[in-house]
């Protein structure tokens, strides 16, 4: 595949870059994972990645107010209900090349029914435990809503979705920003889904008060972030 863009470094935080690749996505994450020179290679950024980044006391403007898509999957089901993956079970970090195209023709990217039973197994599986350690979430929520900075940490779907940084993001928001309450927007599918297929997360920056998007756009060039180990110093 050929690459449209070097991915830029934003900035550094815990050991890591915070890279920024502006392609459609199959070619941002391919960007994003090709080797350096010195055979470094970068993987998608979660949410919790790109909030630690922010936190960072060497925090690029960019890093905090820009948006991106992140390695986190929204799966809508036509029982209803929405899950949320982490990304060691993103269906569409698994065939990035078939979901971008996918949105290249204006169609819905489709997960397999073998996908979503695994998913679902794995939903099931962790209900009982804290939600920081979930490896699937089942929304509880389909319409949106918005979380008061000072309830955020409380939110299990934070909690799942920025880890143990929940706490120091919210104090960040607090402090560092005017954001007074962080949207969780889950707009509906233009038609019910007969077949479950996956959107992926938009997490914005503060420019777009820090807000949660299931992301329908895979293939347009708005943004993918990604890490890598710092380089070596020799």
């Amino acid at each position: 595949m050929k690459m449209a863009v070097e991915p830029e470094i934003e900035t550094q935080f815990n050991g890591l870059e915070l890279l920024m690749a502006k392609a459609p996505f199959d070619e941002a994450k391919a960007a994003i994972e090709a080797p350096t020179p010195d055979g470094r290679k970068g993987s998608i950024a979660t949410v919790q990645h790109v909030a630690e980044a922010r936190i960072s006391e060497h925090h690029d403007p960019r890093a905090r107010n820009l948006g991106s898509a992140v390695a986190e999957n929204l799966i809508y089901c036509p029982d209803g209900k929405i899950y949320i993956t982490s990304k060691d079970y993103s269906p569409i970090l698994k065939h990035a090349s078939e979901a971008t195209e996918a949105h290249r023709q204006g169609n819905e990217f489709y997960i397999s029914k073998n996908e979503l039973e695994e998913i679902v197994k794995v939903a099931n599986e962790d209900i009982g435990k804290k939600a920081e350690e979930r490896r699937v979430y089942i929304l509880k929520k389909t319409d949106g809503y918005g979380i008061p900075v000072k309830d955020f940490a409380k939110d299990e779907l934070v909690r799942f979705l920025f880890k143990d940084t929940a706490e120091k993001y919210a104090y960040f928001l607090q402090t560092e920003s005017i954001v007074k309450k962080v949207y969780v927007s889950l707009p509906s599918p233009l038609e019910k889904p007969n077949k479950p297929f996956a959107w992926a997360l938009w997490f914005h920056g503060l420019n777009g008060r820090s807000a949660l998007l299931a992301g329908r756009n895979l293939n347009c060039s708005y943004g993918l972030r990604g890490v890598r180990e710092v380089a070596s110093k020799s």
